[in-house]
């Protein structure tokens, strides 16, 4: 019985071990995404500025 208990205690962390790790690899691809927007939008007004 304690080790049926100790098994689906022990599920339950990996699991959310799980659901915190795909939450920060989640962030951290916003993050990325972010950035490389932002690399946009500077290449661009530097195009912008050239052209004139």
């Amino acid at each position: 019985m304690d080790e049926k208990k100790d098994l689906e205690l022990e599920l339950i962390v990996i699991n959310k071990r799980l659901i915190i790790a795909k939450k920060t690899t989640i962030e951290n691809f916003e993050l990325q995404i972010t950035k490389e927007q932002d690399k946009i939008k500077k290449l661009k007004s530097e195009i912008l500025d050239w052209k004139k």
